[in-house]
């Protein structure tokens, strides 16, 4: 792995990009990115050697390891770039800023919500994938759970109200619409799998969501007067924040229960080939019982 790195190194300095980094953070970068190459190729080779049973390791390799060794060489080269310390990176928020323990907690809550439920979109099409028919509501899982993945990771690094106004010059309700877009094309495509699902807790999702979006909208753009906010401190956040963290949990609890029903609709009733199958082992137990019966009267 050693060689590798040097080799890295060589090439990114000859080129003429090196930046002006001191040789240690240079060197763990790049040693990082040597080891992170090493463990890939050592990994796809086994993978190759080896057809016996058990876990898919080629696959865990391929989508959870290797994006995450991904991550980590960008982090390393991000952090060399910037000239953070990797601590800031890596270690809790409330621990970098000597915060308290409770400061973002709500927040945690919601993102928590949003892997919650984008999880759960996953794994059921994952499933409903194993059974033959249903493909409007494995399509309709699966784009869930990319809608929801989304939202994670705009509430997560604050993307329609810090990056994309700020950084990227679009303003938050384009965004919003966006998004708001995205979730009509979702239940308009796939209306039939939303007609027969409980669809009254999502319109209560929907509605606690668009409350806090309007909320947000309406006090960026001061239609509410800021005077009337300062009267009571923290009304603006106990309404925006909680109507969007009800939102979100009602948005997992949707997902959550049409997952489940789907899913027990869906195993409990055999398929087509399963039921075939078994009408042929009946099917052959039924003439060897009868002909066993036959041979027996003959002998007697």
């Amino acid at each position: 792995m050693y060689w590798v790195a040097a080799l890295i190194r060589r090439s990114w300095c000859a080129s003429g990009a090196c930046p002006t980094y001191s040789s240690a953070v240079r060197c763990s970068v790049l040693r990082l990115v040597g080891m992170c190459l090493a463990f890939l190729v050592t990994s796809f080779m086994n993978r190759f050697r080896s057809a016996s049973s058990g876990p898919p390791w080629g696959r865990i390799t391929a989508f959870i390891f290797l994006p995450l060794l991904l991550l980590l060489v960008a982090a390393g080269f991000f952090a060399a770039a910037q000239g953070i310390p990797a601590a800031t990176l890596f270690r809790d928020t409330t621990a970098v800023l000597d915060a308290p323990l409770y400061v973002g907690a709500l927040s945690l809550v919601a993102l928590f919500l949003w892997a919650a439920t984008a999880a759960i979109c996953f794994f059921t099409a994952v499933l409903l994938w194993r059974h033959p028919g249903g493909n409007n509501e494995r399509t309709f899982f699966l784009a869930a759970g990319l809608l929801t993945s989304v939202l994670l990771l705009d509430d997560a690094f604050l993307f329609h109200e810090s990056i994309a106004p700020d950084d990227l010059g679009i303003p938050d309700s384009a965004v919003l619409a966006a998004y708001a877009i995205a979730a009509v094309g979702l239940f308009w495509g796939h209306r039939r799998a939303v007609w027969n699902s409980a669809y009254s807790i999502l319109g209560v999702a929907l509605a606690f969501l668009a409350a806090s979006a309007g909320i947000d909208l309406m006090i960026d753009h001061e239609v509410v007067s800021p005077a009337l906010l300062a009267q009571a401190p923290g009304l603006e956040y106990y309404l925006e924040d909680g109507a969007k963290l009800f939102g979100i949990a009602g948005w997992g609890a949707y997902f959550g229960w049409t997952g489940y029903e789907c899913l027990a609709k869906r195993i409990s009733r055999p398929s087509a080939m399963e039921a075939a199958e078994t009408g042929r082992i009946a099917f052959v137990r039924n003439g060897t019982q009868h002909a066993s019966s036959e041979s027996q009267s003959r002998a007697l």
